[in-house]
């Protein structure tokens, strides 16, 4: 399949009607469409990683072909650069033999292209976006920035211990989790998070919340970022985040696709063959000035995109 695949007509016709679907669904749940609107205003219009709007996005699925699939294909399919990863009851005899028989013959691609470096300039100015999507009970909010933080990137560590105080991962004990859900009450559900991996991905929080709270929330989730990155965190915030994120780190390896997704990521990233036995190491090095110093560099209160979309979004001005 993976080297001589068909393309079905059938299938492709089935799967174009399901991604059609998927869109029209899209368009009036407020997380998708924020989401959306939220990645066209950060990524400037000519990106690659820019998303079609709803209406392009649809006319793009109409007209693909059998022969566009078979095309990239041959363009981009070999075994230049492939990563396979297997976690399970097996040996390296049993895997190596299996491959070999398989792929051993499988020619290089002389077609195939690496990805694109592509870098995402950070907004001089805030930038506000309104959706109305009428009779929704929940107003779906975004706002953050484009990021320069890379999966590679030496103080990544750093960042994700400051996020983590701040609102990553959902956390329950984060800053915008204990001031705008559990003291305040403005909103169901608040994250935030550095969309860091090949391409630096922006920084961004996301709050689900009632209409009537939506200014609120947005208010109180701005002075949060100011403080945090005028004043840092806490040493006691630093040493339960480093805790948090290197207890919950043996987790992910319980599982047989836990441990692929890991080992794949850190060939992808180019992480080490050490990289199981360094992680904790990775996080408990971060200091205190390190994190605050993330802050500084990665949180951009002044110049970020705020996306509000639902019922009434307007209301965020009165």
């Amino acid at each position: 399949m993976l080297r001589r695949p068909v393309f079905s007509a059938t299938e492709l016709g089935r799967l174009k009607g399901e991604a059609l679907a998927q869109i029209a669904q899209a368009r009036d749940d407020p997380d998708s469409a924020a989401e959306r609107e939220f990645g066209r205003t950060i990524y400037p219009a000519g990106h690659a990683l820019r998303p079609r709007t709803f209406d392009e996005a649809e006319e793009a699925i109409r007209q693909i072909t059998r022969e566009d699939l078979v095309g990239f294909h041959d363009h981009q399919y070999g075994p230049d650069g492939l990563i396979l990863v297997l976690a399970g009851n097996l040996t390296a005899d049993q895997v190596r033999q299996a491959i070999e028989t398989r792929l051993g013959a499988w020619p290089r691609n002389s077609l195939s292209e690496p990805p694109p470096t592509l870098d995402v300039p950070l907004q001089t100015a805030a930038v506000r976006s309104l959706i109305p999507l009428p009779d929704k009970s929940q107003t779906a909010i975004l706002w953050g920035h484009a990021g320069g933080l890379r999966r590679s990137d030496p103080d990544f560590y750093a960042a994700q211990v400051m996020n983590l105080v701040l609102g990553g991962g959902g956390a329950l004990n984060s800053r915008l989790g204990t001031v705008i859900r559990d003291e305040l009450g403005l909103a169901y559900t608040v994250e935030s998070f550095f969309d860091a991996g090949w391409y630096p991905g922006p920084f961004a929080v996301a709050l689900g919340t009632n209409p009537g709270n939506a200014k609120q929330a947005i208010e109180t989730m701005l002075r949060e970022v100011r403080r945090l990155r005028e004043r840092g965190i806490s040493r006691r915030e630093r040493d339960e985040a480093v805790a948090y994120l290197t207890g919950r780190f043996p987790l992910r390896l319980e599982t047989n696709s836990g441990m692929a997704d890991v080992l794949w990521a850190m060939e992808f990233y180019r992480l080490g063959a050490d990289y199981l036995d360094r992680y904790g190491d990775y996080y408990r090095a971060v200091t205190l000035a390190q994190a605050n110093d993330a802050a500084l560099k990665h949180l951009h209160p002044d110049r970020g995109t705020l996306v509000v979309a639902g019922t009434d979004p307007g209301a965020i001005d009165r």
